[in-house]
């Protein structure tokens, strides 16, 4: 059978290689009122995480809606062949369904986001407990040392303490966090690992974290005019 080749979107593994279990047709009469080109939808599964994987199929020698069945026909042969479908001249683009849910906390820098995301994606993961417990501490590590890069000399546990002897973090958000530091650290090094109580826990530590060191004081600057929509300063001219 033919493999398609593939980056999956669910646990960001390059590369990954999947043989079809199936595929959808999009009928003739559909191509014509989309003025689309004959295409159609393969179904495979992504060989590190499991979680199924679509890709729609087309093909630069099919692109009119009276090709149709040609295009079916060379499909039905490509996938009966032992190797990738690219070699057939068919291309493969991945199908990406919108969540519509946007989990992560306005504002972040690139680096906290991904994190955070990774970690939010690993929640859902069959076994992604350490790694999410690992990435949630991330996100809260790397923010803090982005907002305030004096205090990235000191651990994570010493820069959070240090945000509260400043009176910028409240006492009860502190002690969170001391809770929270040990199960991202079981994450790392204890051979139990972490539960997917102990997960949600981290969860909601590190969505309220952000959101209160980051994104709130970022809409307060925005609605005050210090800043623009992109974080940088507004200047205004002297009168």
């Amino acid at each position: 059978m033919a493999v398609v080749v593939f980056d999956c979107p669910f646990c960001e593994a390059k590369g990954m290689t999947g043989t079809p279990t199936g595929h959808f047709a999009v009928p003739k009469e559909v191509i014509e009122s989309q003025r689309k080109s004959p295409h159609a939808f393969l179904m495979t599964n992504c060989a590190s995480c499991w979680n199924p994987i679509s890709v729609q199929a087309t093909h630069k020698g099919y692109t009119t809606a009276a090709q149709h069945q040609g295009f079916h026909n060379a499909l039905a042969n490509a996938l009966n062949q032992h190797s990738e479908l690219k070699a057939a001249g068919f291309a493969c683009e991945l199908v990406i369904t919108p969540s519509g849910d946007e989990t992560a906390p306005h504002h972040l820098s690139d680096a906290v986001k991904k994190a955070f995301s990774g970690a939010e994606r690993n929640t859902k993961m069959t076994d992604g407990e350490d790694a999410a417990a690992m990435l949630y501490r991330r996100a809260v590590d790397v923010a803090t040392k982005e907002k305030y890069p004096s205090y990235s000399n000191l651990t994570l546990h010493q820069r959070i303490k240090k945000l509260s002897e400043d009176g910028i973090l409240p006492k009860p958000m502190v002690d969170w966090a001391d809770h929270i530091r040990w199960i991202g650290n079981d994450g790392a090094h204890e051979p139990e690992g972490v539960t997917k109580n102990e997960v949600k826990q981290m969860q909601g530590f590190a969505d309220a974290f952000l959101r209160y060191l980051v994104s709130m004081p970022f809409e307060v600057d925005l609605a005050r005019g210090k800043i623009d929509a992109q974080g940088n300063p507004v200047v205004v001219p002297p009168e």
